[in-house]
């Protein structure tokens, strides 16, 4: 099976976890929409302490007792390559990869691809959960190049970093709210958070972190 296959394949039983807590939040019974709320929050929180448990004896110290004194972070880090791990590690803050450097890697994965355009595509900070980027120099001015761009840096960094607040991208060759070259402002494309539900709305924003020394 392929990646692709498999991300859909590990999609699709939480869209239906989601569609089902929403259906949860619309019981007309308050006690019966509390228990239910409630055993959902057990239920999470027994698979996330298991999670837990197995994460630390992946990343023990070297001369505890664990199976993989040595190997056991690299497995870690292989085990979160996959969407739907990757998804679960996050919720309860255990992903062993940090967000900036899962954008980062997404981003230079994708730097090829908008170079192919005649683009640039610049990191310029992560701020509470917020990702910053400048795309620059792409497409000659056409729109439809730029939308596909956009499409694919949207993609690339939610499928890096599901657990990210938002996307900022910068159009330009200066930092947002100052000219561009020839005096025209920089426009700035907001793309929203897209993950949803009670379930992902437990993954905790990361903390900032500037690359422009701010």
């Amino acid at each position: 099976m392929s990646s692709d296959a498999q991300a859909r394949q590990g999609r699709q039983p939480a869209q239906e976890i989601e569609r089902l807590l929403a259906e949860i939040e619309q019981l007309p019974d308050p006690q019966m929409r509390a228990l239910a709320e409630e055993l959902v929050r057990a239920l999470v929180a027994l698979y996330g302490e298991g999670l837990r448990r197995i994460v630390e004896r992946l990343t023990a110290a070297e001369g505890t007792r664990t199976l993989f004194p040595a190997a056991g972070p690299r497995l870690l880090e292989l085990l979160a390559s996959d969407e739907l791990v990757a998804g679960l590690l996050l919720l309860h803050d255990l992903h062993p990869v940090p967000l900036q450097e899962r954008v980062e890697r997404a981003l230079e994965e994708l730097r090829p691809v908008v170079r192919g355009h005649g683009g640039e595509l610049v990191l310029l900070r992560v701020a509470e959960g917020v990702v910053w980027l400048r795309l620059t120099g792409s497409g000659s001015g056409c729109a439809a190049s730029l939308q596909y761009l956009r499409q694919r840096i949207e993609e690339a960094v939610y499928r890096a970093a599901p657990d990210l607040c938002g996307l900022e991208i910068e159009e330009g060759d200066e930092v947002a709210g100052m000219p561009a070259r020839g005096g025209t402002p920089v426009p700035v494309v907001f793309v929203p958070r897209r993950r949803g539900g009670s379930l992902a709305a437990m993954a905790t924003p990361q903390t900032e972190t500037s690359l422009r020394g701010e």
